[in-house]
């Protein structure tokens, strides 16, 4: 695999500490540096899904079962769906009000291969609000939601890429709303929202996806995808779309991206900034106070990359 590092640190570089104010002028928040670990034992009762029914097989998918987890947490005043030690098969997964998700040590959440078990809902693609795909993690409009743990989003994107570069073959001029993938995290309308400590990889589309999300905090992820033997197409390690409206802060800490080429990281930057073709948005959006700390990619055309991503934004 051909592996482009992009390692983000926060915090403890030279550079946060000689500035203290974003480009503007603007004093940088104190938000920015109380980077916690999320306490999934303050978060309310935790919901193993093995405990409810849902098998320990990787070869079932279990949607639905998960999915009853998830909403009888919901039910119930919220809490942590737990995904243990093994592999678990699922479509769309839908978190709700005082819900989050908690991977254990070598637990695998991955997603189905077969795009049916990803419903069609209205969503955000490409700078449009339409009808879409939906991601294997799903939230909307939720406030103080987590992803943590040491475990793994696997979204089993292979066969969605032979796909992809099947339909290329066949039409040069393939677009990726043509050749329609799920995601594997799409947040939208969503604040004081945390991913930290698990791995994001193989995504069949954008590795993860944010849409209206203010107070964001990124730490310590790993996100990946191979260059072969397929190439995982547009599979951009951090998507921001429209995230401005709330004079929104985000930081990213700590994060690992792994991409086929430097173009994910460098789509990622585009998208922090502006869209290339917002269809429903009168004004390109730029983002409002952005942290992303010490890019230092592992190879000579990562390196490149450095000179399009700023240390304070």
């Amino acid at each position: 695999m051909k592996q482009i590092v992009g390692l983000v640190l926060i915090l403890c570089c030279t550079q946060m500490v000689a500035q203290e104010v974003f480009p503007d002028g603007k004093a940088i928040p104190e938000w920015f540096r109380e980077n916690k670990e999320v306490n999934v034992n303050a978060l309310g009762k935790k919901y193993s899904i093995t405990d409810y029914g849902v098998a320990n097989d990787s070869t079932v998918v279990q949607t639905k079962k998960i999915q009853e987890v998830i909403d009888l947490a919901a039910r119930n005043g919220g809490g942590v769906i737990v995904i243990p030690k093994g592999t678990f098969l699922s479509g769309s997964l839908f978190f709700k009000n005082n819900t989050h998700l908690h991977l254990e040590e070598d637990a695998v959440l991955k997603g189905s291969d077969d795009i049916s078990h990803f419903p069609v809902k209205m969503t955000r693609m490409e700078g449009q609000t339409l009808k879409y795909f939906m991601a294997l993690v799903n939230a909307d409009g939720l406030d103080g939601f987590t992803i943590s743990g040491k475990g793994t989003l696997n979204g089993n994107g292979l066969r969605y890429w032979k796909s992809f570069w099947l339909r290329r073959s066949i039409n040069p001029d393939c677009t990726n709303m043509e050749e329609m993938r799920p995601r594997i995290i799409y947040l939208s309308n969503c604040k004081n929202t945390q991913i930290e400590g698990i791995r994001i990889m193989n995504s069949p589309f954008w590795s993860t996806h944010f849409y209206k999300c203010s107070f964001l905090k990124l730490l310590n992820l790993r996100i990946t995808s191979p260059a072969s033997p397929v190439k995982a197409p547009s599979t951009d390690a951090v998507d921001l779309d429209v995230c401005n409206e709330h004079k929104n802060k985000r930081l990213t800490r700590t994060c690992f991206y792994l991409s086929e080429h430097v173009r994910h990281l460098y789509d990622s930057y585009h998208r922090f900034e502006s869209y290339k073709d917002y269809k429903d948005v009168p004004k390109h959006p730029e983002s409002d106070d952005l942290v992303i700390h010490s890019i230092s990619p592992a190879d000579k055309s990562g390196r490149k990359l450095c000179t399009y991503l700023p240390l304070l934004r």
